[in-house]
């Protein structure tokens, strides 16, 4: 069954990540398929979507959200235009306050996760973390979250092209 985990998410990854054998995720000697730029960005989801859960109306504007994500943009940027070397570290942080800054920008659009998919996680982790090791673990929940948070994302983004569509904007193909 890991083994399954693995194939999936090696190939799920692999679309939105460059996996770079050098750069990926280490739990216990045993790399997970993607870079740590990428596991933390979805770590940071976790992490405020389990926040918003708790605190469901105390949370900063959109624009908090969108500079969070912007720091995980220039020091993307900055790495991969070489101006700098980015570090382990600089790639977990980044990445980690980025994932933040997406939720608090879905949560303006009136976008939440509900208690049962939070209680899913963790039932998941917990039980995934008993049944396998703990480096699947991590891996189902950053799959579990991968899914919550882009279902979220293309119900908000409908939702803003509906609503626009309605205001009588409309988006056409230029031929």
């Amino acid at each position: 069954m890991e083994q399954v985990i693995y194939i999936f998410g090696d190939r799920l990854f692999s679309f939105i990540c460059h996996q770079q054998n050098d750069l990926l995720m280490q739990i216990n000697g045993h790399a997970l398929p993607l870079c740590f730029r990428c596991g933390f960005i979805y770590i940071g989801i976790f992490s405020a979507l389990f926040i918003t859960v708790i605190y469901r109306k105390i949370l900063p504007s959109w624009s908090v959200g969108l500079f969070l994500i912007s720091i995980l943009f220039f020091e993307w940027l900055g790495s991969n235009l070489g101006i700098y070397s980015s570090s382990v570290f600089s790639r977990s942080i980044s990445g980690f306050i980025g994932g933040v800054g997406g939720v608090l920008v879905l949560y303006h659009y009136e976008w939440r996760v509900n208690d049962k998919q939070m209680i899913l996680s963790f039932i998941m982790l917990f039980s995934a973390q008993f049944l396998f090791s703990f480096q699947t673990a991590i891996l189902l929940l950053i799959l579990l979250t991968f899914v919550i948070f882009w279902t979220g994302a293309i119900r908000v983004i409908t939702k803003i092209i509906l609503s626009n569509k309605t205001k009588g904007i409309t988006y056409e193909i230029e031929k």
